[in-house]
Formats: structure tokens, sequence, C-alpha cells
């Protein structure tokens, strides 16, 4: 028991360090400069940008800069081309009478006295996706054909299915007389053009 324990000896504070404790803090040391150098590098690739892909090239703008917004939408620039008329050396498919349409507002008349004809039939008008989608936006229709603006097409929800539409134009334009009227000329039309 006269023996002093190691572990508990406390060394006088003038006493040079041990030989283990000195290896402990070089290992230490250099671990810390190793984790600070990682550190740094990767502080370079990212904050400084090496390392990276470069961004893209902008392109160009084309040959005598981007068109101009038209004035009807606040712009400077030209007002638009009225998109439906054909284009210049397009050719139009069908016969040419069923390009013959009448005005607009004529031919929403049409329009309506062909839906007028179909929902009055087999009490479809409460039924029919097609009578009930035609009359509910009948005044926005209306309403766009007064400020001589195309009608809009009616929203997707509650939109007829397509069979229906056509048994539809099919049985108007089979009626006498009906065949040289605005729907049937544009539903031949139609045809025509999916033929191709």
């Amino acid at each position: 028991s006269g023996q002093e324990d190691p572990r508990t000896r406390t060394r006088p504070p003038d006493a040079p360090p041990s030989a283990q404790r000195i290896s402990m803090m070089r290992g230490a040391l250099v671990l810390a400069l190793l984790v600070g150098a990682a550190v740094g590098q990767n502080f370079q690739k990212d904050v400084m940008g090496e390392g990276r892909r470069p961004a893209k090239k902008q392109k160009p703008p084309p040959p005598g800069g981007y068109p101009k917004r038209p004035k009807s939408r606040g712009g400077d620039g030209p007002e638009e081309v009225d998109r439906r008329q054909p284009r210049p050396g397009r050719e139009r498919k069908g016969k040419p009478e069923d390009y013959d349409l009448p005005a607009p507002k004529a031919l929403e008349e049409h329009m309506d006295a062909m839906h007028d004809w179909w929902c009055e039939q087999e009490d479809r008008a409460e039924s029919s996706k097609l009578c009930i989608s035609w009359y509910k936006h009948s005044t926005i229709r209306k309403a766009a054909l007064e400020k001589d603006e195309k009608p809009p097409p009616p929203p997707r929800e509650g939109r007829p299915d397509m069979s229906e539409i056509e048994e539809m134009h099919t049985s108007w334009c089979d009626v006498e007389g009906n065949e040289k009227t605005g729907p049937c000329k544009m539903w031949r039309r139609r045809g025509a053009e999916m033929d191709l």
C-alpha cells in the first residue's frame, strides 16, 4: 500500500508533458488541420464557383430583335394579324361553298335554331349534357358576339360527348333545307379536314 497509483498522481505545473500526451496533441492538431483544409476546399468550390459546371449561355436575340408587344396589349408594336384567316399558300380542304359562312351573329342564330330543334325532341333540354351546356353558356356567347369578339368555348366540366354533338349535327343536316345553313357547312368542312 506504500505505492502510489499512477492515475491519481499529479504532475507539478512546471514539469514537461509526457511523450504520450505530446503524441495525442500532435494527432489532434494534424486532424484539425486536415478537416480545416477539406472545409477550405469545399468553401472555395461552393462559394468561389470553382468546380461547378458553367452557367448556360443565353441565346442571342433573333435578327432584328424580339417582336414588340402589339398596341392592343399595351405595347408599341404593330397590331396582330387575324390568325383565323387561312395562311397564304395553304389550301383549304372541302368544298368552296362550305367556307362561305354567314356573319358570326347570323351563324349564332343558325346554331340556336339547331340546338332548339335538337333539345325540344325527346325532352332533351333537362337530360342532355349538350342542351344543358348550350343554354347555360348562351349569355356568355351572346355578350362576346355583341362586342364583336369570338365566343369562348364552354368550360371543360359539363362538356358534352362528341358522339352527341355528331348525332345532333348529322340529324339537323339531314333535314331538307338545312344543308346550306352555317352549322352544316362548318360540320362538312370539319369532316373534310379530319379526312387529311
